[in-house]
């Protein structure tokens, strides 16, 4: 049996509520420990929610734990967010088509807008870049 995945979530917008419920309900592969956003308050309004905690970036980055981050910030964070993510994650999963050539090299994964990915794939996409 494969251990969960421990995974974090950047951006507590609109769209968080149903990735962190999707995430935590659907995928056991995924162990969701936190989220974050550039607004506090929304970070820790979303974390009560789900159970999670409150992170900032500065947590993220330093926690060497976290294998998975899921990039939901807007388009024009999406550059700068997983450029400092990249230097202490595993993945970062974005929303955002336009970012995911220049991070190809980078152990990056794009998961289109809509689109819940088959748990085994996401498997096979994200475990050949697991550090042992």
């Amino acid at each position: 049996m494969i251990a969960p995945v421990k995974t974090a979530i950047v951006g507590c917008g609109v769209i968080s509520d149903a990735y962190l419920s999707t995430m935590r309900k659907r995928f056991k592969i995924l162990d969701v420990v936190g989220c974050c956003d550039i607004n506090p308050h929304r970070a820790q309004e979303r974390a009560r929610a789900h159970g999670i905690r409150a992170l900032t970036m500065d947590d993220i980055r330093a926690d060497d734990t976290l294998e998975l981050v899921v990039n939901l910030t807007t388009p024009t964070a999406h550059y700068p967010v997983t450029r400092q993510l990249l230097d202490n994650v595993d993945s970062v999963y974005l929303l955002n088509i336009q970012m995911a050539p220049s991070f190809l090299f980078n152990r990056t994964v794009y998961i289109p807008p809509g689109h819940v990915p088959d748990i085994n794939k996401l498997e096979t996409l994200y475990r050949p870049y697991h550090k042992k």
